[in-house]
């Protein structure tokens, strides 16, 4: 029997890297970046919203984000 496997969906802040979407999309999951979804500027609770609406996991290299995790993430 073949394994089934797993499709991904992340959403990259506007502080995630390029080569981070890229390596997302090599190991064949799906690459939603922050500039083809979201207004420049939106605010972190727009991204993190964005990432609930799509269950996408959020990557960010932002110091804000790991406050925001206790309001989105409580456990």
């Amino acid at each position: 029997m073949k394994a089934l496997a797993a499709h991904l969906i992340f959403l990259l802040d506007a502080s995630a890297p390029e080569s981070v979407a890229l390596a997302v999309e090599k190991a064949g999951h799906k690459a939603i970046r922050h500039s083809d979804v979201l207004a420049e500027g939106a605010s972190d609770i727009v991204v993190c919203e964005t990432a609930l609406a799509n269950s996408a996991i959020l990557i960010a290299v932002d110091k804000d984000m790991k406050q925001l995790t206790k309001r989105f993430n409580p456990d």
